[in-house]
């Protein structure tokens, strides 16, 4: 009877010893190795295929191929990955010290650090969305702008809805209305949007009643001498030079952004939706096809020269434009390269005596749609780097584990 307990013990230690019955230590760590970097798994991921990896070599494999696919068997998975709970606990409880090994020199590698902060933005951007809708995630940084410009848009075509539905004003009549058929309060009104300087003989064309057929028999003669007695020659000059143009065209030439939209309905709204979608495409449009009338009048407003003259001079080289020098060029090729909103921008504040709102509403739609575009360069720029990024292994990691910051690059073979 006493001897059975002694049997008992000597059968337990005998199991305890027994290769066949203990499990443990034929659990060996090539059971549970990542089939990307060849080690222990460490956070392990599994896909909708049932292949396991490491949740890092998961990400390093997305950043450098950009493919939602298994790396073994190239089967897509649905949604966004997760890490298996109940076998990264088993592989922790079984092999700590390897996992502990594993972790330090994965927490040294800035590249893998980078491409897992990628891989789950990546996954956060992808929640709102159902599986399979093939939309882009949305910029969650670019929001605000986004619907800042969406709400100015409305407004801007509210506005214009309106104006093109309300009766002309007489700016707009007059470069629809043959100069021949112009009074002589329409006649001095032309005068009057020359410029502040016109305002000065004012008073000379009405007392005199010059209406439009009158004013296409003057000349500079006529203008020198009684009654209109225009002493200054250039702005002599500067009259003829604007009359000879409403000669050509037959009725007033557009001088401002409304009066240019009147004549242009569908250029205007062309141009409109081209500057603000594409700008650097519109600006060169207007330069091969619409050169004369609008790019040289636009670059001379954006890129003056440098002359340090007065009004007047402004005034005369403004009507008769020149090809724009070398240094015209240069400022305006940095700007167009770089901002090129904020050419639109200088073009628009050139504007504000004439048009108050109008003006300030580009100026701020441009101001915004610059922050947006240098946001959207980041954000390339940004996801570029973490493309090139898993290429390289980090210096400071021991050897024999340089091959988790090269798994998988080359579309899955190690």
């Amino acid at each position: 009877m006493e001897q059975l307990p002694q049997n008992d013990l000597n059968t337990e230690s005998h199991r305890e010893d027994d290769p066949v019955t203990s499990t443990s230590p034929q659990i060996s760590v090539s059971e549970f190795s990542c089939h990307c970097c060849y080690d222990i798994l460490v956070n392990p991921t599994t896909l909708n295929c049932g292949h396991s990896f490491c949740r890092h070599c998961l990400a390093l494999w997305w950043a450098s191929s950009k493919k939602t696919e298994c790396p073994e068997c190239r089967d897509k998975w649905e949604g966004f990955p997760k890490v298996n709970i109940l076998l990264r606990d088993a592989i922790e409880k079984l092999f700590p010290d390897a996992i502990r090994m594993r972790v330090e020199d994965i927490q040294q590698n800035n590249d893998i650090i980078q491409s897992l902060a990628a891989f789950q933005k990546y996954g956060s951007d992808q929640i709102p969305f159902a599986p399979h809708t093939g939309r882009a995630p949305q910029q969650r940084g670019g929001g605000f702008f986004s619907g800042v410009l969406t709400a100015l848009t409305g407004v801007a075509v509210v506005l214009l809805v309106y104006h093109w539905s309300s009766k002309e004003s007489e700016h707009d009549l007059l470069v629809h209305k043959a100069v021949a058929r112009w009074t002589a309060e329409e006649v001095v009104l032309w005068l009057e949007q020359l410029g502040p300087w016109a305002s000065l003989y004012r008073d000379r064309f009405l007392s005199e009643r010059v209406n439009g057929r009158l004013l296409l028999t003057l000349t500079e003669e006529d203008f020198s001498r009684a009654p209109y007695s225009i002493e200054n020659s250039i702005h002599r000059r500067a009259i003829l030079m604007e009359l000879e143009q409403v000669k050509a065209l037959g009725v007033k030439p557009p001088q401002n952004l409304w009066e240019y939209k009147a004549v242009n309905p569908g250029r205007s709204l062309f141009l409109l939706y081209a500057l603000k979608s594409s700008p650097r495409l519109g600006l060169l449009y207007l330069y091969l096809f619409d050169y004369t009338d609008t790019f040289l009048p636009f670059i001379h407003t954006i890129c003056p020269l440098q002359e340090g003259g007065s009004s007047e001079d402004i005034i005369t080289r403004l009507l008769d434009l020149r090809e724009p020098t070398w240094k015209q060029w240069r400022e305006f090729l940095v700007k167009y390269s770089f901002l090129p909103y904020q050419l639109i921008a200088e073009f628009a504040w050139d504007w504000l005596e004439v048009h108050y709102w109008t003006s300030r509403f580009l100026i701020v739609n441009a101001m915004l749609l610059s922050v947006l575009e240098l946001f959207s360069f980041w954000r390339i720029w940004s996801r570029s780097e973490l493309k090139s990024n898993p290429g390289h292994a980090e210096p400071g990691v021991p050897q024999g584990r340089e091959s988790t910051a090269r798994v998988c690059v080359d579309d899955g073979k190690v």
